[in-house]
């Protein structure tokens, strides 16, 4: 710290080295008017301001502010100690032929600290709102039609009292099991027979939409008498077309319609007077006086 003579302004100081006391002292002249002037760095300090013997005293310390306030003698060499506001704290003021000192401390930039620890993850935000609705997308190509599914037809045919046989029965039933599975169309009807009309003869054709498709038939008829109406007895069963396991090969469409065999075993139970082939396969079966319940049974395999 440096201070000037008013009226010479030429330095006048002079150095204490007491032992004991780390500080510094300076004499001033007699008619001196004392004044520091700007702002000098001591020890990393800068002084703020200063103020004459007749400048209103501030505390003395370190105020809420940061300013430090010192008292300073004024009339003989001074130090300019720590003691110096230790000692007066507790008035708070500087005793006579004291002046006062203030500074601040300048600012230093700290060393930039180590970066944290990341925080937790934040919540998940809420859904937004559902966005517009997309332009309309070209037209596709058009498609091909799926190939019709392919069936198979049995026919059901019977002639009463010497007419043209008649259709009673047809059953249908669409393609499409694997080998040596097949589809199966069945049902049932009831017939009557008189006297007058017998025989009847029952019949039997079948068809597919495709080619290269198999029938393998089965009849089961049951009859009560014409006239009391009786018990319902069994009264014939044709089963394939060979008596042993055989089925046919059928026309495609319904004007290739094939007439299907029966294989009805070593007797015909129903009319003992028809003649059975040696084979035991007939082309139809011809029914006596009565009532009839017909069942028709055709598995169909591609």
């Amino acid at each position: 710290m440096t201070l000037y003579n008013s009226a010479t302004s030429e330095p006048e100081a002079t150095t204490d080295a007491t032992p004991g006391k780390h500080a510094r002292k300076w004499r001033l002249g007699r008619k001196a008017t004392v004044s520091i002037v700007a702002a000098v760095v001591v020890g990393g300090l800068g002084f703020a301001s200063v103020a004459s013997a007749s400048t209103a005293k501030p505390s003395v310390g370190l105020d809420a502010a940061g300013v430090l306030h010192l008292c300073i003698n004024t009339r003989a060499p001074f130090n300019v100690t720590a003691n110096t506001v230790v000692s007066h704290q507790a008035t708070n003021i500087c005793p006579a032929g004291y002046t006062q000192l203030h500074f601040t401390a300048s600012p230093r930039t700290g060393a930039v600290g180590a970066v944290g620890a990341a925080g937790p993850t934040g919540a998940t935000g809420a859904t937004g709102a559902t966005g517009p609705a997309g332009a309309t997308g070209a037209a596709g190509k058009d498609g091909k039609d799926a190939q019709a599914l392919p069936y198979g037809v049995a026919l059901l045919n019977i002639s009463r009292g010497g007419a043209a046989p008649t259709l009673w029965g047809s059953f249908t039933t669409t393609l499409g099991s694997p080998a040596p599975m097949g589809d199966q169309a069945t049902g049932n009807l009831r017939m009557s027979c008189s006297a007058a009309q017998a025989p009847c003869v029952v019949s039997l054709k079948a068809y597919a939409t495709k080619a290269g498709v198999k029938d393998y038939p089965r009849i089961n008829i049951d009859s009560t008498d014409f006239g009391s109406g009786g018990p319902e007895v069994s009264c014939e069963y044709a089963d394939g077309v060979d008596n042993n396991g055989g089925s046919i090969a059928i026309g495609n469409g319904a004007a290739n319609a094939t007439d299907i065999p029966l294989g009805v075993g070593g007797s015909l139970d129903c009319n003992e007077a028809q003649t059975l082939p040696a084979n035991g396969v007939v082309n139809s079966l011809a029914l006596p006086e009565g009532r009839y319940n017909i069942t028709v049974t055709n598995y169909f395999q591609q």
